[in-house]
């Protein structure tokens, strides 16, 4: 090979590695983060909480995943990261599950109702979508 060939190789990887890829947000509501429930976490918590929440508004599953697992089942917005990271994967089912498992141990979370309401919009079941 000659050395203008390798170095036209090397310039084209390098040139490569600074190329970022950028995720789309998702094509559905994320409900914002109800301030009471928020106001009781400690700064750590709701550190963590609210960069979930951003990396899952900017349709980030990979990177909300890991920081949702982060907070733990004991955390009050756990299963409702849990239902919008499955939601941004396409899982629905796994998401309606998660909303309704959130919903059987906290009835007035608003983000587990909107979730669940996009779940049903997108089924086409506006029956339950309304209600």
């Amino acid at each position: 090979m000659t050395r203008r060939a390798s170095l036209a190789i090397g310039l084209a990887l390098l040139a490569g590695a600074c190329i970022s890829v950028r995720t789309l947000p998702p094509a559905f509501n994320i409900e914002s983060l109800p301030p009471d429930k928020v106001s009781q976490l400690s700064l750590e918590e709701r550190i963590l909480v609210e960069e979930a929440w951003t990396r899952i508004r900017q349709g980030d599953a990979r990177r909300a995943e890991k920081l949702v697992a982060k907070m733990g089942p004991k955390n009050p917005f756990y299963l409702v990261g849990l239902g919008y990271v499955a939601f941004l994967n396409d899982q629905v089912e796994a998401a309606e599950g998660y909303f309704k498992q959130e919903l059987r141990g906290a009835p007035d979370s608003s983000p587990a109702h909107a979730g669940l309401a996009q779940i049903y919009l997108k089924q086409g079941r506006d029956d339950l979508a309304f209600n």
